[in-house]
């Protein structure tokens, strides 16, 4: 058992479905399915009925699913704890790029990023490879993404 199987079994009954828990995931419908099976079979239970009308948890889903949600809110927490160590609680992280990554590379990665950490800014600036390097190496900026030749 690990916590990425316990965070899939809480999202596909928080959605009632393996697609639409996939897709808020941000994995394959597959991997959500493969994630419910290891699970069951390491606890040699059914934790889910799955039908027509979507997947819903069985009375001892209900209960493991109320303990699956302690350890996800205790791994929260540790989580949060060793962000504030490692200085993550806030600040800004500046980002050089050229553009078609800067539109469509980035804006999920970024997203994702704001989310785990809703208080560090996340500001992003458009060049040509060059101008990255350059920003790069003066310090204008902390991270830089360019095409691989």
């Amino acid at each position: 058992m690990n916590i990425e199987h316990l965070q899939i079994l809480r999202m596909v009954v928080e959605c009632g479905s393996f697609s639409t828990a996939a897709l808020k995931l941000d994995i394959s419908q597959s991997a959500v399915s493969r994630a419910i099976a290891a699970l069951e079979e390491e606890l040699g239970v059914s934790l889910l009925t799955r039908g027509r009308f979507g997947a819903h948890p069985t009375l001892v889903g209900e209960r493991v699913l109320h303990h699956a949600r302690i350890m996800l809110e205790a791994r929260e927490n540790i989580d949060y704890e060793i962000n504030i160590a490692k200085g993550l609680q806030g600040g800004r992280v500046r980002v050089a790029s050229f553009r078609s990554a800067a539109t469509h590379l980035l804006p999920p990665l970024i997203a994702r990023f704001c989310q785990r950490f809703p208080a560090i800014d996340v500001a992003i600036t458009e060049d040509d490879p060059i101008g990255v390097e350059q920003a790069l190496r003066e310090g204008r900026v902390d991270l830089g993404g360019i095409p691989s030749l």
